[in-house]
Formats: C-alpha cells, sequence, structure tokens
C-alpha cells in the first residue's frame, strides 16, 4: 500500500510504484470514484473523435463490401450496369446508416 499526501489545490502524485504496475504514462487519463467511502482511482483510454471516426469508416468499409460481394455473387450473370447500379445503392444506404 502506498501513502499519498493532500498537497495544495488537492493535487496527488501517484507513487512511481502505482504508475508502473498500470502502467500509466505523462498524459493518460484516469477516473476517480468513490467506492465505500473509499476514492478508487482507474487508468482510462480516451478514444479521440479521429480515432473514433476512423473506426466507424472502416467497419462501414467493411459492410459495403460484404454487400458489394453478395451482390457481384448473386448477380454475376447479369448486366454489370444493372450491378453497378445495385452496388452504388449498397453504398448509399451505408453511408446513410453513418
Amino acid at each position: 500500500m502506498e501513502l499519498i499526501k493532500v498537497k495544495r489545490h488537492f493535487q496527488l502524485t501517484i507513487p512511481a510504484a502505482l504508475r508502473e504496475k498500470l502502467r500509466l504514462a505523462v498524459g493518460d487519463y484516469v477516473q476517480a470514484d468513490v467506492e465505500n467511502g473509499k476514492i478508487v482511482i482507474r487508468p482510462v483510454e480516451v478514444v479521440s473523435p479521429e480515432k473514433e471516426k476512423s473506426a466507424a469508416t472502416a467497419e462501414a468499409r467493411q459492410k459495403a463490401w460484404a454487400m458489394l460481394d453478395e451482390i457481384w455473387t448473386e448477380m454475376k450473370d447479369q448486366d454489370p450496369r444493372e450491378v453497378e447500379e445495385l452496388a452504388d445503392e449498397a453504398v448509399k444506404a451505408v453511408r446513410k446508416n453513418q
């Protein structure tokens, strides 16, 4: 157990041993809660809007490719222009759901 002193402006310094165990680095975020009368501090991962958007875009691409594969399989003997129109509709549907 580590002893931590409450400093001016109620700041706390997390001891090195705890930082190492939790692999905390400068700039990381932690979440503090009160549980059963105790302060509990947990590391948290903050997802930036850029990362979140990137993940959503990747998921949308996967959905679109799955739709296109399905269309291609079902319509491989059809007119390519008709297949292209259906593919365009599939892409629009995925974008609409983002």
